[in-house]
């Protein structure tokens, strides 16, 4: 099995590489080295520091589809409270066909850049949940209308000050998200994208000024994927915190 990784990870590095130099990906080598945990399925895995992560700390994870196993493991392990979003229909049905402990809250809303009632397209097949707000040129059924909330909106929702530890996997949202960020307030001291260039019509020059943006904010990146989309990011303020 071990191999078979192995060679895996050997051929998506491969391709990045190929989509690197076509201009299509991104790759980041300025990295700060911080010791972290990858939690999570092969398809929804991130990282937390654990110098930053404790039962105190609340995560907010947007973009859940039907896959929790990064959330339940963040529990498992912090014994934190994690919040999960997703505002269209299957994965609500999802979610609520799951058992799921106290620490998991789930919302039946999204985050974007400001308050707003969007359109979500459909995936293009019943086996992919994933929607997106960008229009598809097929999707498989009607788009339907969904709430988003910015990030301060949806804190006073919930009624927290703000938010240790902050995960976006949202099809293409993130970058409007990112552009509105340091207008919210508190900044979480953790943060986790998922960036989407090559879909919905966004390129790796979008995600390079995303990532501009962020090293703006305070953001360094501690952690890349093998594929090259998903980020983690510790703010600058957090970063003493590790190593005092």
């Amino acid at each position: 099995m071990a191999s078979v990784v192995t060679v895996r990870g050997g051929l998506r590095y491969m391709r990045n590489l190929a989509r690197l130099c076509a201009g299509q990906s991104v790759f980041v080598s300025n990295k700060v080295a911080l010791d972290h945990v990858v939690l999570g399925s092969e398809y929804c895995k991130w990282p937390l520091v654990p110098l930053l992560t404790s039962n105190r700390s609340i995560v907010y994870s947007f973009g859940v589809g039907q896959d929790i196993t990064f959330d339940l493991a963040a529990i498992e392990r912090f014994r934190c409270h994690v919040y999960a979003f997703d505002p269209t229909p299957r994965s609500i049905r999802w979610v609520r066909s799951q058992i799921t402990p106290a620490e998991l809250h789930f919302c039946e809303f999204g985050i974007g850049a400001r308050p707003d009632k969007l359109l979500f397209y459909p995936p293009s097949s019943d086996t992919n949940v994933s929607y997106t707000v960008s229009p598809r040129q097929r999707s498989n059924g009607d788009a339907v209308a969904a709430e988003v909330l910015d990030l301060r909106s949806i804190l006073c929702r919930l009624k927290h000050g703000s938010v240790d530890i902050l995960k976006m996997d949202i099809e293409g949202a993130e970058y409007a998200v990112i552009e509105t960020l340091a207008q919210q307030g508190s900044l979480p001291g953790q943060l986790m994208v998922e960036f989407h260039h090559g879909m919905y019509g966004y390129t790796a020059k979008n995600t390079k000024q995303a990532l501009d943006r962020l090293r703006q904010d305070g953001y360094y990146p501690y952690y890349v994927s093998d594929t090259w989309r998903e980020f983690g990011f510790v703010h600058r303020d957090s970063v003493g915190r590790c190593v005092s």
